[in-house]
Parts: C-alpha cells; structure tokens; sequence
C-alpha cells in the first residue's frame, strides 16, 4: 500500500508530499510497537520455557497424593 501511494505521489504538492509522510511515520509508530510487543512476549516465553526446565527438574517424574490434587484443585475452583 504504501509503494503503491509512494508511487503514485505528486512530489510537486506540499499537501501530498506531507500526507505521504504522515503515513510513513504512522507506519514505522506501528512496526516499533509491533517490535516492542513481540520482544515483551518472547520474554515471557523464554520465562515460561525457564519455569517448566525447573518443574521438570524438581518435580517431573514424582507422584503426587490424591488428596494434593484434590485441594489444589479445590483451592484454584476446579471441577470434573
């Protein structure tokens, strides 16, 4: 879209030439923030990936008693 307006721009409009760069600037506003979004989440995930290493290091494999998961399902508002 925007090769499309930068094509078809008339270099000779001030009008047209600042409503062209409007649009890229909203552009390059949109990618940063699209950017920062993504590298926020990618954090997160790296987070979580750190978190189930520990689990399983520490907890996968053990067996739990019945009554554990009972209260910690009651506890969290779970039900069959």
């Amino acid at each position: 879209m925007l090769n499309a307006s930068q094509a078809a721009l008339d270099r000779t409009s001030q009008k047209s030439v600042d409503a062209f760069n409007a649009q890229v600037s909203k552009l390059n506003a949109t990618i940063q923030s699209t950017s920062a979004a993504s590298a926020e989440y990618n954090r997160s995930v790296e987070a979580q990936k750190l978190e189930n290493v520990s689990f399983n290091r520490d907890c996968g494999g053990k067996r739990y008693y019945e009554d554990d998961l009972i209260t910690a399902r009651t506890e969290l508002g779970l039900t069959d």
